[in-house]
């Protein structure tokens, strides 16, 4: 009697995986990936720096659209744990990799690490990945603090 109740309770069973009319009535829309069309910004962006210095100020500006997207960008790529073809295919090539034992600003690259580093204000600051073992691991920024 017990267990009648039980399943009375319980409702009908689900339907299978993969039997017609099995789906929920109401499925989830799908959220958008935000990596993607944060690298094509990154990417035009940089472009625009690089082809057309009258932008360079807009876009070098603190908390700007380039600062903001980079920011973003820095913290998908680490969550995601993305390898070095994964960022490239993303970012483009970095302005600069650091392999362990190499300076950047008067700090060497620890050992193990290799360092991916995307310029924001022409090499005074950038978003650096942190990689292990080809797979970044944490971002952080190297700022000239001018």
């Amino acid at each position: 009697m017990l267990a009648a109740l039980l399943l009375l309770l319980a409702g009908p069973p689900a339907p299978a995986a993969g039997v017609p009319g099995s789906q929920p009535a109401e499925a989830a829309t799908p959220v958008p990936d935000p990596l993607p069309p944060l690298g094509r910004k990154f990417r035009e962006q940089r472009r625009q720096i690089r082809m057309d210095p009258s932008r360079a100020k807009e876009l070098r500006k603190w908390e700007g659209t380039m600062h903001q997207a980079m920011a973003q960008i820095g913290e998908l790529v680490a969550a995601r744990h993305l390898t070095v073809p994964e960022v490239e295919t993303l970012l483009g090539a970095p302005d600069e990799v650091l392999k362990e034992g190499e300076d950047h600003a008067g700090k060497p690259v620890p050992p193990g690490e290799t360092h991916l580093a995307y310029w924001w204000r022409g090499g005074h600051d950038s978003l650096v990945f942190v990689l292990r073992q080809g797979v970044v691991v944490s971002s952080m920024w190297w700022l000239a603090h001018e």
